[in-house]
């Protein structure tokens, strides 16, 4: 799973192109597991090049799809291909090794792990793992099945998937990696869900929150999501009121 051009439209094309290959495959009975990086290849950050920004949201919707991603060390904290060591802290050799033999220079342990747990470090790629983590713990996220809108319903707009495990809340990810902003009908793309959601997570690359507030409840009417969004979104699965209430279905 690889971006292969900086161009954001490019980006989206190569995002898209994977999770239309994969989504008839992720509702069998199989589990997968997704390589994010590996030795032999270039790592992803050097990869994305000037659009590096849009790391965490590839890794975000990789995260939560049905199966288990498999992350090569270092590129939680965006190790390059000049990074060659594990880089923790800013002591000997970057935390890695106390060995003398091993030399690694003070400057080269630039963006460690201790840097990016800091306070005041903003979100970074290993924050947002380690909420979505956290997240992924819920029955839907976990071993739920996955549902994708129609190819032709996607097209020109943002990437998303939803997850449902029966009897539990069940969730939409959605991310734009477009250059625009869009106006999302998951009622339309996902038949069967609520018209109200409830925001679980919400990360842009520009920061802040913009108007998806963890907890806050959203209308489906009202969800607009803006260039480099990425927005999961917990709906109930439960009968609403009423004497012909029937549970969320998607279809």
């Amino acid at each position: 799973l690889y971006a292969n051009d900086s161009q954001s439209t490019i980006f989206y094309t190569v995002c898209s192109r994977i999770f239309l290959e994969i989504r008839s495959s992720l509702n069998s009975t199989f589990f997968f597991n997704f390589k994010l990086g590996q030795f032999d290849h270039k790592r992803l950050q050097s990869r994305f090049g000037s659009n590096d920004d849009d790391l965490p949201i590839f890794h975000a919707l990789t995260l939560l799809l049905k199966g288990n991603p498999i992350l090569l060390y270092g590129d939680e904290i965006e190790f390059s291909d000049d990074d060659k060591f594990m880089k923790w802290d800013k002591s000997i050799n970057c935390g890695f090794s106390s060995s003398n033999v091993t030399k690694v220079a003070a400057d080269e342990c630039k963006g460690s792990v201790k840097e990016a747990f800091a306070h005041g470090s903003g979100e970074t790629l290993v924050n947002v793992y380690q909420k979505l983590l956290k997240l992924k713990q819920e029955p839907s996220l976990n071993w739920g099945e996955i549902r994708f809108a129609a190819e032709a319903e996607t097209a020109n707009s943002v990437i998303s998937y939803a997850r449902v495990a029966k009897r539990f809340d069940g969730y939409i990810v959605a991310a734009n990696l477009q250059d625009e902003s869009h106006l999302v009908d998951f009622e339309q793309l996902y038949p069967g869900v609520p018209d109200e959601f409830t925001v679980a997570y919400f990360y842009s690359k520009k920061g802040g929150s913009g108007d998806f507030e963890t907890g806050k409840t959203v209308s489906n009417a009202n969800i607009n999501l803006k260039s480099g969004e990425f927005l999961v979104l917990k709906f109930s699965t439960s009968p609403s009121k009423g004497d012909d209430a029937k549970p969320a279905k998607l279809h």
